[in-house]
């Protein structure tokens, strides 16, 4: 990615096409150090606005704060599955000892928990913001989506009455959602400095996904759970997995060296991936061609990126 003379730059198509991203988007452009953040501007007021006009359909009554700690865990299971200190992986029935987990992930829910107030009284500009500010997510995106699943679950219910529980889980799962997300955007951003400052390897984000592809997922899906802990452990007094996370990095670094090291085994990798997205070109009959036509035939489209092994995206 080039900037030009007009101090543009390009998307690149797989992003695009991932965050549905359309001609006349509008992006709002923030500094944060030597790092420059591309956000699509969304309207959060607008969505509050709308969110208010379902205040009566929105009960919260007959909730207890057990059944509010229950839904918690329950949601943070789907994210991180971890048992008496234990996280452990989703391919497999292994895992990784990390003293204090429980502990964290108890006061997490209890933070969580204390969100409640805020969206009891019906307050949700400040429910969001400090769900938002708990996470350290976005607050706006956080906003729109929450806004537009909960209009989806209240307009198919219709006159019917709702579990109070259900609403309150759904900005919840959305926090959690987009939490995860970013765990597994700091895990590639890491292997991808790590694999060009200490392995001396240029890979694009594209082609390190195409390769996770086709490697083992037991230490992707662990380095991701470890990323996710220690992003959750941030939220309480100490931070914990950092030596277990760099283990396991460096585990999923040498499978990739080996992989950029054997071009053989990487081109069958890669021509795995093409095979299974993208389409064969049409047989053309040469006869037919009109060689003193000067348009060219068409190009394969790029690779869409290959999902990684946790339901939301890229790792």
């Amino acid at each position: 990615m080039k900037l030009s003379k007009k101090g543009t730059i390009t998307i690149p198509k797989e992003i695009r096409d991932e965050l549905s991203l359309e001609v006349g988007d509008k992006f709002t452009v923030t500094k944060l150090g030597d790092i420059i953040v591309l956000q699509k501007s969304v309207d959060a007021k607008k969505s509050l606005q709308t969110l208010n006009k379902y205040k009566k359909s929105i009960p919260t009554d007959d909730v207890s704060p057990k059944d509010i700690e229950e839904m918690i865990w329950g949601l943070l299971g789907q994210q991180l599955i971890a048992h008496e200190d234990k996280i452990i992986n989703r391919t497999e029935n292994k895992g990784v000892q990390i003293p204090g987990i429980k502990t964290i992930f108890k006061e997490t829910v209890e933070q969580i928990q204390k969100t409640w107030e805020s969206w009891e009284k019906k307050d949700y500009e400040s429910f969001f913001l400090d769900l938002a500010a708990l996470f350290d997510i976005w607050y706006a995106g956080l906003v729109v989506e929450s806004v537009r699943k909960l209009r989806v679950l209240l307009d198919t219910n219709g006159n019917s009455p709702i579990d109070p529980l259900v609403l309150f889980s759904v900005p919840i799962a959305t926090a959690l959602e987009m939490f995860q997300q970013k765990a597994a955007d700091l895990v590639t951003a890491d292997l991808l400095t790590a694999l060009e400052i200490k392995h001396n390897l240029k890979v694009s984000q594209q082609e390190l996904e195409r390769i996770l592809n086709g490697i083992d997922a037991y230490h992707q899906s662990l380095i991701l759970s470890l990323r996710f802990a220690r992003e959750i452990s941030k939220l309480s007094r100490n931070t914990v997995g950092q030596r277990e996370y760099l283990f396991e990095r460096e585990e999923l670094l040498k499978e990739i060296k080996k992989i950029l090291s054997r071009p053989f085994k990487k081109r069958r990798i890669l021509k795995k991936v093409e095979d299974k997205y993208v389409p064969p070109e049409p047989e053309i009959n040469s006869s037919t061609i009109n060689t003193s036509d000067s348009e060219s035939v068409p190009s394969i489209p790029d690779l869409p990126s290959v999902p990684g092994p946790v339901e939301n995206k890229k790792i």
